[in-house]
């Protein structure tokens, strides 16, 4: 919704942006939300995701309302920063709230394929208000007056809905303190670098020490996880390939999801002269199709193993795609049509087969930190992706944008096929487990400690 605020925004003399940093009010929410998953599922797994559900829905509405409010240009950041705190919170704790109300395997697969199908809906619907609201009398502030309302319905109904998880019996190891700062100033230096380097130039001394510290600190962060007692990420986690391989495709599906609608909605802005509305609703009818992915893929994973789901998911999704890159304005308005349907309908059997192999192999009080890896992946591909696309579109320009946006719909379509090929090397030789290790389960994080004393 916000991004199509970005130009009004720019425009209000009392914020004071300029076409250099105007970009900031997309990177001050999305540094704050990658920098802050890691801690929120944390959190939520020691002290219970109701409570940081609600934490995170509260800060959402307050900093909304800073958002709408603000008089000035720093005020706005504030806002958005904070947003990006509130909506790491309520995300990495979305799922194990899920999890938790439906303990048994179906239920809980259904209201996960849920939770998943509605994002691509959620995000067409908000391109629309975005674009109708900010033409409004009231200007761009009114996005920030209607995401404050439904944050505060979400946390009315969260106070009132979702139940308290007792927790009381899970045993609490001492907090890993040097690995939870490690692992969020690695991801907040990386993202931060990665969605920066447009504005400031990859040749930028910023950007290069940015991304060679934030790489340094995580590779730091795994040093600390292989000795430290009780690492922040549990050792049945992070040592398993059999969860961190689909924790790991997060990365190419909501990456591949988000460089995608914004290579496309490009293709249609400025290549072939649709209007903003008139674009999004034209990816209506594939935001019905990804609710249909999703329950195409609750049902497969009934029937067969979920790692079969994941690779056809992959196939069509990477045949989807190819036809973008041929695109042309004589086609027709039925050709981002019915590929845009293709491609939304192959990604959520992809992320519902993912969930379905990682939460069935992992402890319920672990689902937060599961959950925060599933999104910290998300949002390092999405960086990632939208970096190289950039990149592509303005090497490959010259020749036309269209030409440019072609060639970068051709590096997604790569970094597709790469999620396919490292999902077939890496989790397909493994011996299928359907159940967790038995005394990783049992004992936890200690039993894997005394194997390595």
């Amino acid at each position: 919704m916000v991004l199509f605020g970005l130009q009004d925004i720019m425009q209000d003399a009392s914020m004071n942006f300029t076409p250099n940093t105007i970009n900031w009010v997309i990177v001050a929410y999305t540094i704050t939300f990658a920098t802050f998953l890691g801690i929120a599922g944390y959190m939520g797994d020691r002290m219970g995701p109701r409570l940081i559900f609600i934490a995170g829905s509260f800060v959402l509405a307050v900093s909304n309302a800073i958002c709408a409010w603000g008089p000035n240009q720093s005020s706005l950041l504030v806002g958005r920063a904070l947003a990006g705190i509130g909506a790491a919170l309520t995300t990495a704790t979305g799922i194990p709230v899920i999890s938790n109300v439906f303990s048994e395997e179906q239920e809980r697969n259904t209201g996960l394929t849920i939770y998943v199908s509605i994002g691509p809906v959620g995000t067409v619907i908000g391109v629309i208000l975005g674009a109708v609201l900010t033409s409004s009398p009231v200007g761009w502030r009114s996005m920030f007056w209607v995401i404050f309302i439904l944050a505060m319905i979400t946390l009315i109904a969260s106070i009132l809905v979702v139940p308290q998880v007792d927790n009381s019996q899970s045993v609490k190891a001492p907090a890993d303190y040097m690995g939870l700062g490690a692992f969020t100033a690695g991801t907040c230096l990386l993202i931060y670098g990665l969605n920066d380097a447009e504005n400031r130039g990859w040749n930028s001394a910023a950007i290069i020490t940015t991304l060679v510290v934030g790489g340094l600190l995580l590779v730091g962060f795994l040093v600390i996880e292989a000795y430290t007692k009780h690492p922040f990420i549990p050792r049945e986690i992070l040592r398993n390939p059999r969860i961190m391989t689909p924790i790991a495709m997060f990365m190419f599906t909501g990456g591949g999801w988000v460089t995608w609608f914004f290579i496309a909605t490009q293709m249609c802005l400025n290549s072939l002269g649709y209007s903003a509305i008139l674009s999004a609703c034209y990816f209506l009818p594939a935001t019905a199709a990804a609710i249909v992915g999703g329950a195409i893929g609750n049902q497969t994973i009934r029937h067969f193993h979920p790692k079969y789901t994941i690779v056809v998911g992959f196939i069509v999704g990477t045949g989807a795609l190819i036809p973008w890159a041929f695109i042309a304005p004589h086609f027709g308005i039925w050709f981002p049509i019915v590929f845009a349907i293709l491609y939304l309908v192959s990604s959520p059997p992809i992320v519902v087969a993912a969930q379905a192999i990682i939460f069935g192999q992992i402890r319920p009080e672990l689902h937060g930190t599961a959950s925060a890896l599933m999104y910290v992946m998300y949002q390092f591909g999405s960086s990632l992706f939208l970096a190289v696309a950039n990149i592509v579109i303005g090497a490959t320009s010259a020749d036309g944008l269209l030409v440019g946006y072609r060639n970068a719909m051709w590096s997604l379509i790569g970094f597709t096929g790469l999620g396919l090929v490292l999902f077939l090397a890496v989790y397909m030789p493994l011996r299928d487990k359907s159940q967790p290790d038995t005394e990783s389960s049992l004992t936890g994080p200690e039993s894997e400690d005394a194997k390595l004393q």
